[in-house]
């Protein structure tokens, strides 16, 4: 994986203290079982946090630095910090029971020679993001559709009576006979409308799906 060449082209610098914790940041679920907090901070700020995981295309992260976690009921936590240009890092930390434990993390520019690696990467990330944009919308687009034609329906069922109407009367002219000729040719817009409307919104859905499953997979 990109991340672990990434990680072995530097080194890190870690500082971490423990801070007593008072009732708004941390509160012990029992006796046996303190939960705990973990504040992070890094240099530069604004890195990726990911705990208990790697970043991947497919994987988000948890936070960015600064940031204060909380409640957590087991003492030790992997963490990994995660931003472009710079080595990425990665440690596991043990927390102090009932308090907080804070960690700076100063992370080291990245080697010249590994920038086009990290640069794939996050193309490749993006892309997946955008893969799973597509593929959350696409139901959207295929209910919009079948909405769609199912009013186009609607409306051809209208003008059709509307029609009918017309065709058996015979009384030619009046309000009556007014009203029906203008519903079957409002009808009729309506229904040319939605109908290709609808078909468009399908083939959106189409082309989104597979767009979805090639960006995404």
């Amino acid at each position: 994986m990109i991340t672990h060449k990434i990680r072995a082209m530097g080194t890190f610098i870690v500082f971490a203290s423990t801070i007593p914790v008072g009732p708004t940041l941390a509160v012990a679920a029992d006796a046996q079982n303190p939960q705990c907090a973990l504040s992070v901070s890094s240099s530069p700020f604004k890195a990726e946090i990911y705990l208990n995981k790697l970043p991947g295309k497919r994987t988000t992260p948890d936070a960015y630095t600064p940031t204060l976690f909380k409640n957590f009921k087991s003492t030790k936590v992997s963490l990994t910090l995660f931003k472009k240009g710079y080595s990425d890092t990665t440690l596991l930390v043990d927390l102090a029971p009932a308090a907080t434990t804070a960690i700076d993390i100063s992370m080291i520019p990245l080697h010249v020679q590994a920038l086009p690696a990290q640069d794939k990467f996050f193309r490749q990330r993006f892309y997946t993001h955008i893969g799973k944009y597509c593929l959350i919308s696409t139901p959207a687009f295929i209910a919009a559709g079948a909405g769609l034609l199912y009013y186009a329906g609607k409306s051809k069922k209208r003008a059709d009576d509307a029609r009918s109407y017309l065709d058996k009367t015979i009384v030619l002219s009046g309000s009556d006979f007014d009203a029906m000729q203008q519903q079957y040719t409002n009808e009729t817009r309506k229904r040319k409308t939605r109908f290709g409307a609808g078909i468009a919104a399908l083939g959106a859905a189409a082309v989104d799906l597979g767009a979805g499953i090639f960006l995404y997979f």
